[in-house]
């Protein structure tokens, strides 16, 4: 079994509910994706385009630039 990683980068805000008086205030955060599989025919566990894309699609496109107190 092998495992493939690739790092992301976006930015989101947030504000801390517990700290009265806290300003809205943004942070450039690192999300690590691993794949674990076995290698394909080619060598491969799936092709670097196809994390990439599935990282855009599903977590990337909702998380960036958002307010993550919603």
């Amino acid at each position: 079994m092998m495992q493939l990683g690739q790092d992301f980068m976006f930015s989101a805000a947030r504000k801390l509910p517990s700290a009265k008086g806290t300003p809205l205030h943004g942070h450039k955060y690192r999300l690590r994706v691993v794949v674990k599989g076995d290698l394909n025919e080619d060598g491969m566990i799936t092709e670097s385009a196809t994390i990439r894309k599935i990282t855009q699609d599903l977590v990337l496109k909702r998380l960036d630039g958002s307010y993550l107190n919603d």
